[in-house]
């Protein structure tokens, strides 16, 4: 036999999107002629159903759940999907439909006056579980995920020792991006130790993420636009630093590609350093979403600047291009602007040192 899960799924979301709308007009004390459409009126949207008047009723975790389920856009957006035929139904999983019926029961139960037949223990053990549910999708949830793997990893992903019978190469270092770590991690040499830390409070930290005001979702939104183009860079200097590594070990480099080998290496540090810096940043911006929203002049120029900066080395830093000098130079420059961007605004990171500007 076809399995019909998907057949299953255009009958559930009807049903669930009008308990929503049940829910919708006792909440909002509306008569029940907006539980269906007339085509004189427009029709209440599933955006306007789970607005913040839904709070008091449904509780958070549920609200989160239909949230991924409906309007997260990167989320699966099962109503649209389904609606405008872009889902082959033969290809939904049985475990998605399931899960969709269970929020569904859920929201059934929510309902006032109701008659509820459903078993009392499965209710309960539903709703124990989705109390304790975060979103997934929310751009909330995705920065706050990324810049945790990101910090979690970065120790390892960092050690790249170059091969053994390297030669020194020397090179003036970037007193910018040093005087930046310095000011990020206050001259603790325990980087390692320090980055553990913070990515262990970030863990920990639950912040909101129903109905965060418009300026906060278009800061995070563009953090996370960071947040991806330094994982692009970090994955492409892994690579560069792994073949370069093997290429060299097996002496099939000409005198030129080992002199830009020896180039990488030099200053592979200080673009490890300042990608970091930049993290740190982010992570500080993440944390203080509801003061930088309020300052959107000072929080874009800094978030811009970080953007334009690190979506440039991702092309830099390709194995094929060399352009290393150029990518630290990049780095330099952003580091020179963030220590004077500090030096006048570090209160809105929570940051209450007074930094100098070099």
């Amino acid at each position: 036999d076809v399995l019909r899960y998907g057949d299953s799924l255009v009958l559930l979301i009807p049903q669930l999107e009008h308990c929503l709308r049940v829910i919708y007009c006792q909440v909002n004390d509306c008569p029940d002629r907006l539980l269906t459409a007339e085509s004189t009126s427009l029709y209440t949207t599933l955006d306007e159903i789970l607005a913040p008047a839904q709070h008091p009723v449904v509780e958070e975790g549920l609200l989160m759940m239909l949230l991924d389920l409906t309007s997260s856009l990167t989320g699966p957006r099962l109503r649209d999907r389904l609606s405008h035929g872009e889902c082959d139904l033969s290809s939904l999983p049985q475990w998605l439909v399931n899960h969709v019926f269970c929020v569904a029961l859920c929201v059934s139960h929510q309902q006032k006056g109701g008659d509820h037949k459903c078993s009392s223990v499965l209710c309960s053990e539903l709703q124990t579980a989705s109390s304790c549910y975060r979103s997934r999708f929310h751009v909330m949830a995705n920065l706050s995920g990324r810049i945790g793997n990101l910090l979690d990893n970065w120790v390892e992903w960092q050690h790249c020792p170059p091969p053994p019978d390297l030669p020194e190469t020397s090179m003036d270092s970037c007193p910018h991006i040093a005087t930046w770590a310095e000011l990020m991690f206050h001259g603790d040499e325990r980087v390692a130790e320090r980055v553990q830390t913070v990515s262990f409070h970030l863990r920990q930290q639950k912040p909101p993420i129903l109905y965060r005001p418009r300026a906060e979702l278009e800061l995070a939104t563009a953090l996370l636009g960071v947040v991806d183009n330094v994982v692009q860079t970090v994955d492409k200097l892994r690579h560069a630093a792994t073949y370069r590594h093997q290429m060299w070990s097996a002496r099939t480099l000409r005198s030129r590609a080992r002199v830009t080998c020896q180039r990488m290496w030099a200053v592979l540090p200080e673009l490890w350093t300042g990608l970091l810096c930049i993290l740190m940043i982010t992570t500080r911006c993440y944390q203080s979403l509801p003061l930088l929203a309020q300052h959107p002049q000072f929080a874009h120029r800094l978030v811009k600047a970080m953007s334009k900066t690190v979506g440039n080395t991702v092309t830099l830093c390709d194995v094929d291009k060399n352009r290393w000098n150029e990518a630290r130079s990049l780095l330099s420059t952003l580091a020179y602007f963030v220590i004077g961007w500090l030096s006048e605004h570090s209160s809105l990171l929570g940051l209450d040192k007074h930094f100098d500007t070099m």
